[in-house]
């Protein structure tokens, strides 16, 4: 079987592939733009109005879903002394109300070893790290092909790259973070934590061309290298389609909420439309609330008056 050959210009397809690459590089800004303000703007002013207009239906809402989850407790601590105590339900009832639960010591040992664990992995996490690294610099040391180059990259380096790369520009100790110090870098160094936590590495793309296209345009290449292969280049191609459809579905969803373009509805009838729609939509949520809490109580009314474990159950205890 033979096989064709198919000669290409090299120097157009880069062409054609760096093009590519700088437009969606600008897409990917638009909409990391776009997401931001939303973020940033409209949802604060939009949160901040709500308080003003319906602050004492949010705190009865509040505080009717305190009261919910209370008597969902009581409910639940009724149960258990039924199944495990062989109580009957007034005396479950008063066990739940007067009685002082054991569960707490049992939940503060289960959150200890829960971080105990984490502890150990995260020791395991470092302790892979540094001998990575150790064998990285012996590679070098021998001239064997370096893991720092994007052609050799696997997914959890590329993070690295990026993550490193992010901290040069936004960490708070790092002189272009001082040079141009604000909340909102502040707010993406988080973010920048959390994806490299994560290992989400289109999410470090996505913040890294916002950053940089913010500063230094549209069209700066969210790696700053002089010469990559072709096949990296189709790579971050790839990566900033994903990342494009990542962020276009987060906006999809944020339209449908109601602080989605809330600045841009400032005239009399917008807020006014938007004021009935939202306080219609509280007092269902109110209503809803208000009911499940008259079940709750309902249910926990049904059992009867509370009443003490029986002496003889007391007896057998005591014996025990």
């Amino acid at each position: 079987m033979k096989h064709a050959i198919i000669l290409t210009n090299e120097a157009a397809t880069r062409a054609r592939l760096e093009k590519e690459e700088r437009g969606l590089q600008t897409q990917l800004f638009q909409l990391e733009s776009r997401l931001r303000q939303f973020q940033d703007q409209d949802q604060p002013a939009y949160e901040k109005w709500l308080r003003s207009e319906f602050g004492q239906t949010l705190s009865a809402i509040q505080e009717t879903g305190e009261k919910i989850r209370l008597s969902q407790s009581i409910l639940a601590r009724v149960q258990h002394g039924i199944d495990t105590k062989g109580y009957s339900p007034r005396e479950a009832l008063h066990a739940a109300l007067y009685i002082k639960s054991d569960d707490g010591a049992e939940q503060e040992a289960r959150k200890r070893a829960k971080l105990e664990s984490k502890r150990e992995l995260r020791r395991e996490a470092k302790k892979a790290k540094r001998k990575e690294e150790l064998h990285h610099a012996q590679r070098k040391k021998d001239g064997a092909p370096s893991f720092s180059d994007p052609r050799n990259q696997d997914p959890r380096r590329k993070v690295l790259t990026l993550y490193r790369h992010l901290a040069r520009l936004l960490h708070p100790d790092s002189f272009r973070s001082k040079a141009t110090s604000s909340l909102r870098n502040h707010q993406l160094w988080i973010e920048v934590q959390n994806a490299y936590e994560a290992s989400d590495l289109h999410r470090l793309f996505s913040i890294l061309a916002w950053v940089e296209s913010g500063q230094a345009g549209p069209n700066v290449s969210p790696l700053q290298v002089k010469e990559v292969s072709l096949s990296m280049t189709l790579e971050k191609i790839r990566t900033l389609r994903k990342t494009c459809q990542q962020v276009e579905s987060k906006l999809q969803a944020s339209q449908g909420e109601p602080a989605w373009n809330f600045q841009a509805k400032n005239t009399h009838s917008e807020r006014k439309k938007l004021k009935q729609r939202v306080g219609q939509a509280l007092e269902s949520q109110l209503a809803h609330v208000l009911e499940a809490l008259q079940e709750c109580e309902a249910v926990i009314h049904s059992i009867g008056h509370p009443r003490a474990p029986h002496s003889k159950s007391e007896n057998r205890k005591g014996r025990r």
